[in-house]
């Protein structure tokens, strides 16, 4: 019995050691494997976290027209259809001359349509505050202030006399911020044929600008 007990301890102790062994290797020989890792920050592989992060909105900067600069006064002169004078607010000792941006008017003296739109310009202006808005172009080739003229209402005077017949457009790139709603009313005007839309072409003594296309002599 105790021969058959010894040989029995010998396999024992056998599979005891081994075991042994085979944690040994398991704690000491088995080593990480760390070549998948980036050795230094600067090989840091790159990864997109933007995936699950919300996209700010694109917001397109603001053109020009949309950041023109604007100033208020008081128009004391009308000198035609589409002149006037305006003492500002900030500096009243200084009046500007303003050009009416984006319309012509006819010529005073060359046909009664020419003192109709002064007259109809003074009558919706002179005297009154006025708020002179600025497109890319602050001033023309004449020196004189380039403007959309708005009342204190919020009335585009510019549109006021394309509307009523009493001018026509006149677009001088960059300053357009204003020329589709101009070409939209001025068809209008030549639809009900208001103003000078009332008279054959012909007769008109409209001045003639090289830029208007639709204008017949």
């Amino acid at each position: 019995m105790k021969k058959i007990k010894r040989r029995a301890a010998a396999p024992l102790l056998t599979l005891f050691l081994a075991g042994l062994l085979g944690l040994g290797n398991y704690g000491v020989n088995v080593k990480p494997d760390w070549s998948g890792l980036p050795k230094s920050p600067n090989d840091s592989p790159i990864t997109d976290n933007t995936a699950s992060q919300p996209k700010p909105e694109f917001q397109q900067p603001e053109s020009p027209a949309r950041q023109r600069e604007q100033e208020t006064g008081i128009c004391i002169i009308a000198y035609d259809g589409d002149t006037i004078t305006v003492r500002l607010t900030q500096s009243p000792q200084n009046p500007i001359k303003v050009r009416l941006i984006g319309i012509d008017t006819p010529e005073l003296k060359k046909g009664e349509f020419g003192e109709t739109a002064r007259d109809y310009l003074k009558s919706m202006v002179l005297g009154q505050k006025v708020r002179l808005v600025y497109d890319t172009d602050r001033l023309d080739k004449y020196g004189r202030t380039l403007a959309y003229v708005y009342l204190q209402d919020g009335t585009l005077i510019n549109a006021c006399l394309l509307e009523e017949g009493y001018a026509r457009v006149m677009t001088v790139p960059p300053n357009i911020a204003h020329a589709a709603e101009f070409n939209q009313l001025q068809a209008e005007a030549k639809e009900k044929q208001k103003g000078i839309w009332s008279i054959p072409p012909p007769k008109s003594t409209w001045r003639e600008e090289k830029i208007v296309q639709d204008w017949k002599f």
